[in-house]
């Protein structure tokens, strides 16, 4: 037997293995150099993520906006006799004029800006004139006033030419009255006879809003209640709009050259549609700068903005409302 002391503890030491000071930081070196590995593959892949997600948003952005723009364009002279010219008042293009043929109409906005696009279809209310007008400022006799209203925007027009105006006032005689110095402040272009169809009209007229540049919007005008502009915000960072148009002979040409030729407007069969979109955010980290489209070559506006993913989208869009096959 071994001896024990009065303590009743063991007589001798006993041996216990353990980790070295070296070893300790070794292995905390192991450690942490998985750990940042780890991370940065996780914030690669979190970035990755981050950009997908913002050009998916993108393009779906641009492709929502190019639909509500092609529904429009598809409906662009409904129920307008093919190559009715008219000039836009000013009140539903914020100034200036614009010269339209077959409901189609725009403005180009060169190589500074981008382009606006206007629209004119008929809705279902419908009448013609019961009797020729005596002078461009007189009341319309029409041969029903069912469906119409004080406020409502219309447009007469015959087989050459088309006048929009606004409904100052319905009588029970079958009268629409329009005040010249009313809401677009102008005489019809002429008078019109009998047989010439009146008709509430549809617009939309399409242009970008840039009062806010870190954030461009497609904006979409519509006429509601009596006869004012609402404003409908389309879709968010749209950083442009450029149009073409098609004649029916196949040539290709920008809005600046119909300007310089504006019967040529009659011969459109076909509308090039081209929209730019940009991320939602800037990254610092992320360059790409604005692209040019067509004619817009000056981009000088949108330099500042050049941390954005962006992403295009271009549709061919037949005018079924032409007069010809396109």
């Amino acid at each position: 037997m071994s001896a024990k002391g009065n303590g009743g503890g063991d007589a001798g030491y006993r041996s216990e293995a353990g980790f070295t000071l070296i070893e300790v930081v070794v292995a905390l070196f192991i450690v942490a150099l998985s750990m940042t590995a780890i991370f940065a593959s996780f914030n690669i892949q979190q970035r990755s993520y981050l950009a997908q997600n913002a050009v998916a948003e993108t393009q779906q952005n641009v492709r929502g906006a190019m639909n509500y723009v092609e529904i429009d364009l598809r409906n662009a002279g409904f129920g307008i006799p093919p190559q009715v010219t008219m000039v836009l008042p000013a009140l539903l293009i914020g100034g200036g004029s614009v010269s339209m043929v077959s409901g189609l109409g725009f403005s180009d906005g060169g190589a500074t800006g981008s382009d606006n696009v206007y629209i004119i279809y008929l809705s279902a209310t419908a009448t013609t004139l019961a009797s020729s007008m005596p002078n461009t400022s007189a009341e319309l006799k029409v041969v029903d006033v069912t469906g119409w209203v004080e406020g409502d925007v219309a447009i007469v027009f015959d087989s050459a030419s088309a006048d929009v105006f606004q409904v100052t006032q319905v009588q029970a005689s079958n009268m629409l009255q329009h005040n010249p110095q009313g809401l677009f402040g102008k005489d019809l272009s002429k008078a019109y006879g009998e047989g010439s169809t009146v008709a509430k009209i549809k617009y939309a007229g399409y242009f970008l809003d840039g009062s806010n540049p870190a954030h461009p919007t497609l904006v979409k005008n519509v006429l509601s209640g009596v006869g004012t502009l609402d404003p409908q915000i389309v879709a968010d960072d749209i950083e442009d709009m450029q149009v073409r148009l098609i004649l029916a002979n196949g040539n290709e040409y920008d809005g600046d050259w119909f300007v310089a030729n504006p019967t040529q407007l009659q011969n459109v069969r076909k509308v090039r549609l081209s929209l730019m979109g940009r991320s939602r955010n800037a990254e610092k980290d992320y360059s790409e700068g604005p692209r040019p489209k067509w004619n817009r070559t000056n981009l000088a506006a949108l330099a500042p903005y050049s941390n954005h993913r962006r992403r295009d989208m271009e549709m061919l869009v037949d005018l079924r409302n032409a007069g010809i096959a396109p």
